[in-house]
């Protein structure tokens, strides 16, 4: 329990500055929540019984998006005029419309942010793979509004309601259009949005079928007859990601067509599912339309393949824990995650006594990158397939399993990165509040290849120091305030953050690196 205290003070629109009633004031610790009310008609909350100490207060209310700040609860004395402002959502509206210009009901409208992936590639991604919003469907005038928005850039496409299919065919009546009229997400209008801000007349217009068509016929080992539960899901292969545009189930005699596609590159993904067993098979087929012609797919469905292997540890300290405790992990490539190509085997916990342990993965043939995960302070320092060293932990699988034994080699000589962030105008929140503190960034300096890290974040406590545990190597570093950051851009701006605020560090063997930051501007 504790002793406690009366805080109160009032909650605004971070853009308007005026009161927001309705508003739920909650103090919390670790997500439970110690003490809520909510904002009157002015505003204004009292908490009559708030725990002394050093918390987490959040606002929140339908139409804004809360962020959080840190509350300084005083033993001596009721704390008053606290303030919280709270963010406006921002809001995408326009209308959709056919070759005629006449309104499209039940158009799919999709925003797409402008992020920076785990990879580190900024680039256009969806917000949310289902209805959300940030994805609607349009009223029967043709009008759309995706709403709950970030800060960002987004892009905005808009897709025609897919038409029944019949006997294995898809027939598209309009083809898709992405704002204003672009070909692809990387060549699309950059919408730029602030906090609360409505942009309107984001209208799309839907181009008529092409004279397109794609004829697939699949098969799965060991399966004679139709292939039940066997789909063809399609997406655009953007130069900036996968674009799901439609799906289509596969006929009794295991063939499907598309038609009125307009002409780009596209992925397939054929998908088959044995509900009785649990069993499922898979194959991707990328493909190039053309006006004017036909396309031909031929694939062979490929099953999960086992893939065993060992874990090796290499010079571990003499204080370490047994069992070390770990696991190993396959991930698609980042823009292929979309395709859902996961199964229960590409993960394996590991409990290594010795300086060995075996384990056995499972995944769909294609592109794996091979990922240590806990194991605190010890990192991937080699992988070798069958007595053969590869260069790097991105695995190519091959329908018949890896030709060989999979041998991942860990070691544990990390170093440490040590630093300070410097906040040359820091914000004034008023009585009783803190900033959250910093963002961090840590980038392999030499890209991802091979066996470096990845990108990594790290916070800053609200004075400013940070550390953090890194594997041998070269690093470019950054910082961002955690407000800042939470804005939607953050992500993109320490990518892009210019030069004179990034550090170059080397990070060596059990030996610690000082660094100094100054926060990157807003963006």
């Amino acid at each position: 329990d504790g002793p406690k205290q009366a805080v109160s003070g009032r909650v605004l629109d971070s853009a308007t500055g005026r009161p927001v009633r309705g508003a739920r004031v909650a103090i919390s610790q670790s997500r439970n929540d110690l003490a809520s009310v909510y904002s009157d008609f002015d505003g204004r909350f009292a908490i009559d019984e708030a725990p002394v100490g050093e918390w987490r207060i959040t606002a929140a209310k339908s139409g804004y998006v809360a962020d959080y700040l840190n509350l300084i609860v005083p033993a001596a004395q009721p704390l008053k005029g606290v303030e919280l402002r709270i963010h406006p959502q921002a809001v995408i509206t326009g209308r959709v419309v056919d070759r005629r210009g006449l309104p499209v009901a039940r158009a799919r409208v999709t925003a797409y942010a402008r992020a920076a992936s785990q990879d580190g590639d900024v680039a256009y991604q969806a917000l949310s793979g289902g209805r959300s919003q940030y994805e609607g469907l349009t009223d029967d005038r043709g009008e759309y509004r995706l709403w709950n928005l970030r800060p960002g850039e987004y892009a905005v496409a808009a897709f025609p309601e897919q038409e029944p299919s019949t006997s294995g065919v898809l027939r598209y009546g309009s083809t898709a259009a992405i704002y204003p009229n672009a070909p692809s997400l990387s060549d699309a209008e950059h919408i730029r949005l602030e906090w609360g801000q409505v942009r309107d007349g984001v209208d799309l217009k839907l181009a008529a079928p092409a004279e397109t068509r794609v004829e697939g016929r699949i098969a799965v080992p060991g399966q004679e007859g139709p292939c039940e539960g066997c789909v063809c899901i399609l997406f655009a292969d953007d130069p900036d990601g996968l674009v799901q545009i439609g799906h289509v189930q596969v006929s009794g005699s295991n063939s499907f067509a598309i038609e009125g596609l307009a002409p780009g590159a596209y992925l397939a993904h054929l998908r088959a599912f044995d509900r009785a067993t649990g069993s499922q098979w898979s194959a991707i087929e990328r493909f190039r339309l053309s006006a004017g012609r036909v396309e031909t797919i031929e694939a062979s469905l490929s099953g999960e393949v086992s893939i065993p292997g060992r874990l090796a540890l290499e010079g571990p300290p003499d204080d370490l824990q047994r069992p070390w405790r770990s696991g190993v992990r396959l991930m698609p490539p980042v823009k292929e995650r979309r395709l859902g190509m996961f199964t229960r085997g590409m993960f394996a916990n590991l409990q290594v006594d010795g300086g060995e342990a075996a384990f056995e993965l499972s995944a769909f043939p294609g592109a794996m990158r091979l990922d240590l995960m806990g194991g605190r302070d010890s990192y991937i320092a080699g992988v070798s397939v069958g007595g053969r060293p590869i260069e790097s932990n991105l695995l190519e699988i091959p329908p018949g399993g890896l030709p060989g034994e999979l041998v991942v080699r860990v070691r544990f000589d990390m170093g440490t990165l040590e630093g300070t962030v410097e906040d040359p105008d820091p914000p004034d929140l008023g009585p009783g509040l803190r900033a959250p503190g910093y963002r961090i960034q840590i980038t392999p300096a030499g890209g991802e290849d091979g066996f470096s890290a990845r990108r990594r974040a790290a916070g800053a406590r609200a004075d400013g120091a940070f550390q953090q545990r890194l594997q041998p190597g070269v690093y470019d570093v950054v910082a961002m305030s955690a407000a800042q950051y939470s804005g939607g851009l953050g992500g993109v701006a320490l990518q892009e953050a210019p030069a004179k605020y990034r550090k170059r560090v080397e990070i060596r063997p059990g030996e610690t690196t000082r660094v100094q930051l100054e926060i990157a501007p807003a963006p």
